[in-house]
């Protein structure tokens, strides 16, 4: 609803059932939320509001049940020449939420994101852009049991958006005693590419990407990395973006490559 709060503040309300069967775990649920845009334009964006989720996990550690009410604000900078296929300039996000999950058990948590990313093309090679991005995330438990953190509210990595070679949310601390939960309270993600334009329309990529997720500090330099090439096809609006990597750090559980396909640039 624009204006729905005041003006140049628009509304959205939103309902959602959810089920995810990932790497990570096994969940069903529904959620609700109510969400205001404050953006000014396309190159500050402000968004705030609360969410309440209730959510099954049909996994032996954490919580079964969880309950989970929270609030969200999110700042962006987007100085990015395009939405979708960026050439120049650069954009930074950072998003807080805090929350309180309850249900099996009772935990109090904030959980922080940011991210990077920025784009370079050659006046000497007008046909090859450059992009580099960076995200971190972190979870800080305020009060009860950090194991009893919701799991989707943990973090992962892996998967198209995220370092490409490995499964959907399969990069995450490994179990050490069958009561560990899956996932981490922290994040790091890492991605460089090279972007050619070999017509108007068609184009190549070559990247890597890395990533971390893990529950303290120390560990937060095991990064797992994956590399490849891609494709991509421009549609008009977006590219259509085909890749396929390789894990560089591969465990026994890994495929030997893997297949992206989507809209738009990976990031």
């Amino acid at each position: 609803r624009p204006n729905g709060i005041d003006a140049g503040h628009s509304l959205t309300l939103s309902a959602a059932l959810i089920n995810d069967d990932t790497a990570a775990f096994e969940r069903t649920g529904a959620a609700v939320s109510a969400t205001v845009d404050a953006s000014r334009d396309r190159d500050f964006s402000l968004l705030y509001g609360v969410a309440f989720a209730v959510d099954f996990y049909a996994e032996d550690v954490g919580p079964e049940r969880a309950y989970t009410l929270s609030s969200f604000g999110e700042v962006r900078f987007d100085e990015t020449d395009d939405l979708f296929d960026a050439r120049e300039g650069y954009s930074l996000t950072a998003r807080v939420e805090p929350a309180v999950s309850f249900g099996d058990a009772t935990t109090t948590f904030v959980r922080s994101t940011g991210e990077a990313r920025g784009y370079y093309t050659p006046e000497a090679f007008e046909r090859v852009t450059l992009a580099a991005r960076t995200k971190l995330g972190w979870i800080e438990p305020v009060s009860g049991d950090d194991a009893d953190l919701p799991l989707d509210r943990r973090f992962f990595a892996g998967g198209g958006g995220s370092v490409r070679g490995y499964e959907f949310e399969s990069i995450a601390p490994e179990r050490l005693d069958p009561t560990t939960p899956f996932g981490g309270r922290g994040l790091v993600e890492v991605s460089a590419e090279v972007r050619g334009r070999i017509t108007e329309r068609i184009g190549a990529v070559a990247f890597v990407d890395g990533g971390s997720s893990f529950n303290n500090l120390d560990s937060a330099g095991e990064i797992l990395w994956g590399a490849g090439v891609g494709a991509r096809y421009d549609l008009g609006f977006a590219p259509l973006r085909v890749d396929v990597a390789v894990p560089l750090n591969p465990r026994e559980r890994d495929a030997d490559y893997a297949i992206y396909l989507s809209i738009g640039q990976a990031f």
